[in-house]
């Protein structure tokens, strides 16, 4: 990946605008210590860490007030939301964001509930989140993506990045390799629904991906690697920034990840995976299916299909009654209810003549057997059992897991073919 300016570069040589004016990944304190003086011109300066990135990052001068939330079971939740606010007095002007994921979608949920700024200082190379307009919060126990505020400017420092556990290295690994997914999801949604797509930011996220792909083998510990995985990381949230959406870099991926992130009752899960590791178990599971299709779908059983998605549309049918959401997400079940209300399956038209599209997009997707090479060639939780469930649950959330959000995605549509 080019010097640090050249990943807005890429943004603005499409014509595209960002939220965020400048990136400096290398320095990064320092940097920011230099931007004080304009930043300072809209209020005062709060810094939020959690007890961990406190101690990795140290005290921070420039700051005019630093909240510090207890990394102990910290998520981005309601209580870590009122917490973070309950220490705002209104003098504030700007959030700083010292972390990963769950800080920095903190941070952003109150920025924008208070009409703040945000900078975001990323301590990991961990989440494609950090240059996001949306957070990732789970809220009343369900993971749902909300409108946050985009960062200014980010200042990642790589004395403190490339010292982070190189578990968060990995996670942010599985994170970036999810994209041949999301991008394949994307890609199908426009050819299926006129869905808006932007192949200018597909061709972005595909950058990042073959960046980090040239990573294999080298010291994940060295300034370099940290810094083009973090890289690569931007560059996929400022797509996403680009956009207005998570649609590049989320797909049925993330799905899968969302469903064990929030575990319902009914399916007994437990697991203590990070992001990035939830969603490369998820983006192996998924393209194995996708590449199993291998684009052949008999073609009555297309236009089976496409009767069903004309009751949907025509008369408001939905694939699954309450009864089934209740069965199978417990308390969760009216939220993902109404999430799925109206089915974004409706909006398919001619599932039949679009499916050649279709199969041409899965072609593109690397084999399991060439993902499963790459994963091993980084150290990454590769199955189910790797991240603490039974492998024998994987049908079972490939199955449940498009209900996490109503985003059509191939894996959703193979639901007609049940």
């Amino acid at each position: 990946m080019p010097a640090e300016m050249d990943l807005l570069q890429k943004i603005r040589q499409e014509h595209l605008a960002t939220v965020t004016e400048k990136i400096v990944v290398g320095d990064g304190l320092a940097a920011l210590r230099e931007e004080i003086p304009r930043l300072r011109q809209y209020g005062g300066l709060v810094g939020l860490f959690d007890s961990n990135t406190a101690d990795a990052v140290g005290a921070v001068p420039c700051l005019d007030k630093t909240v510090v939330l207890d990394a102990c079971g910290l998520h981005a939740d309601e209580r870590a939301v009122n917490e973070a606010l309950s220490h705002l007095d209104g003098s504030e002007g700007t959030i700083v964001a010292f972390g990963s994921g769950t800080i920095t979608d903190i941070a952003r949920y109150c920025a924008k509930d208070k009409g703040l700024r945000l900078v975001s200082c990323p301590t990991a190379a961990s989440v494609d989140g950090f240059c996001s307009s949306v957070c990732a919060m789970t809220f009343r126990g369900t993971k749902v993506t909300l409108p946050g505020v985009a960062p200014v400017a980010v200042f990642a420092d790589l004395s403190v990045v490339a010292h982070a556990p190189v578990r968060l290295t990995r996670s942010g690994l599985g994170d970036i390799l999810g994209k041949y997914i999301s991008l394949a999801d994307w890609r199908i949604s426009h050819i299926l629904t006129g869905e808006a797509y932007s192949e200018p930011i597909a061709r972005l996220v595909e950058d990042a991906l073959t960046s980090v792909t040239e990573l294999a083998g080298k010291d994940m510990r060295g300034n370099d690697f940290c810094k083009r995985t973090l890289d690569a990381l931007l560059l996929s949230g400022l797509a996403m920034q680009a956009v207005g959406s998570s649609r590049p870099a989320s797909g049925a991926e993330h799905h899968f990840s969302h469903l064990i992130a929030v575990s319902p009752k009914p399916l007994g899960l437990r697991s203590d995976a990070l992001h990035g590791e939830s969603v490369g178990v998820g983006t192996l599971a998924v393209a194995e299916r996708y590449r199993l299709l291998n684009g052949e779908i008999p073609t009555h059983v297309l236009q089976n299909a496409d009767v069903a998605l004309r009751k949907i549309k025509d008369n408001g049918d939905v694939l699954k009654d309450m009864q089934f959401y209740r069965d199978n997400f417990g308390d969760l079940a009216e939220s993902l209810y109404d999430e799925n209300r109206p089915d974004s399956l409706s909006s398919v038209d001619n599932l039949a003549n679009s499916w050649s599209e279709v199969a041409s997009v899965l072609e593109n997707i690397p084999t399991p057997q060439r993902l499963a090479r790459l994963f091993d060639a980084f150290g990454l939780k590769k199955t189910l059992s790797d991240i603490g469930i039974e492998d024998g649950r994987k049908e079972a959330l490939l199955a449940l897991s498009p209900f996490m959000r109503n985003r059509l995605t191939l894996n959703r549509l193979l639901l007609l073919f049940e």
